[in-house]
């Protein structure tokens, strides 16, 4: 029987995260499902939907570091790449699915980012990735954000998680 870790490795080969040239190539801004379908995460059923969203949301943390440095060897200065997590309103649904992590990538810092800005996390959204994170020892490295706009629409609300020290997100962050 295959471990969560193994069925995470398939996951990212069978979402093709592990092309990281594909995955910075230059375009508009994106964002790359961890996971695209939820048939493809049948091994978590096991778990309730907050414990889903943890494991998945841990593990793209976790795989961020290896794009970043993928980023950082192939000198790209220009991309910028964290995490976002979205489908809040999911999680709390009659028939709940887990929320879904992305990579967040921009390839044009100066086009995709003129206006777009971040907050220090503040939402209850931001404070459950938090303690996600603390318990896997991930927020040392990591922080997490809020968009700094104000989102009503629940379903474009997102949080961030990006990586400490990072000269391009502090450009963004409104303290």
């Amino acid at each position: 029987m295959k471990s969560i870790d193994e069925h995470i490795v398939d996951l990212i080969n069978d979402e093709q995260l592990n092309d990281f040239d594909s995955l910075i190539t230059p375009r508009e801004l994106d964002e790359v499902p961890f996971v695209s379908r939820l048939s493809r995460i049948g091994f978590l059923n096991s778990l309730d939907v907050e414990a889903k969203s943890r494991v998945l949301v841990v593990n793209a943390v976790k795989y961020l570091d290896r794009l970043l440095n993928f980023i950082k060897t192939a000198r790209r200065t220009d991309v910028l790449a964290m995490v976002s997590v979205v489908n809040w309103e999911d999680l709390v649904a009659d028939q709940p699915d887990p929320v879904i992590p992305n990579f967040w990538i921009c390839t044009n810092v100066q086009r995709d980012l003129a206006t777009f800005r971040l907050k220090p996390a503040a939402s209850d959204e931001a404070r459950l990735v938090s303690s996600w994170l603390i318990a896997e020892t991930l927020l040392q490295d990591h922080e997490v954000f809020d968009a700094a706009h104000v989102v009503t629409d629940p379903e474009l609300r997102r949080v961030y998680v990006a990586r400490r020290n990072c000269r391009l997100i502090e450009q963004l962050v409104e303290r």
